[in-house]
């Protein structure tokens, strides 16, 4: 009787060990997926962002062609480079912002800084072309004081070439801590956007 007693409870503690090796197994599958689950979220969240990023500076690089068109092209091309010098689509103009309104964390307005050195326009290469690193932290050394994208901190590029009667622009965006090679767990491939300004016959 005994004996029969003690079998019973061995095959009581062993069905409890599965069990509880069942619900581990469980439990471990379960946080892997919810895993996956965050990391896929926070990935296409970034994708997102990067494109209105993107979409955006293709918007304020026309806005500020309208601007230099309006005061005219000459000696004064302070706002837009001038488009003779659009002749390398690798060539990219660096966008910032200037913040008017402290109490608006925004920037009210852009511009493509000019360097206190050269007075010419700040350009780098395209880092979506070139996989060194040295070109990369080139453009990248330009936002680090500065970026309005706190939650993921991006640099935008206008890269941009004059055709026979347009503009063409590519906006580059890319994660500042990132090299952008590759789309891999939460972080993204530079996303280029693509987008022309038409040239007035009469400019």
């Amino acid at each position: 009787m005994n004996n029969k007693r003690n079998k019973y409870n061995a095959l009581g503690f062993v069905e409890a060990l599965i069990s509880i090796i069942i619900v581990g197994v469980s439990s471990v599958v379960l946080m892997r997926i919810a895993a996956s689950a965050l990391i896929d979220a926070v990935q296409n969240d970034k994708i997102d962002k990067a494109t209105q990023y993107a979409v955006e500076g293709g918007n304020i690089v026309k806005e500020l062609y309208e601007k230099q068109d309006a005061v005219g092209w000459g000696d004064a091309s302070s706002i837009f480079p001038p488009r003779e010098d659009l002749t390398d689509i690798s060539l990219c103009y660096i966008i910032l912002g200037s913040h008017i309104n402290p109490n608006n964390p925004k920037p009210q307005t852009f511009s493509f800084p000019i360097s206190g050195l050269t007075f010419r326009f700040v350009t780098c290469k395209d880092p979506s072309l070139f996989s060194s690193s040295e070109i990369r932290n080139s453009c990248k050394s330009n936002y680090h004081d500065w970026n309005i994208n706190k939650q993921y901190p991006f640099f935008r590029l206008a890269c941009m070439k004059k055709e026979e009667d347009y503009i063409r622009v590519k906006i580059v965006v890319g994660e500042l801590n990132y090299d952008g090679k590759v789309t891999k767990s939460t972080n993204i491939k530079d996303y280029v956007y693509e987008t022309t300004i038409p040239i007035k016959e009469n400019e």
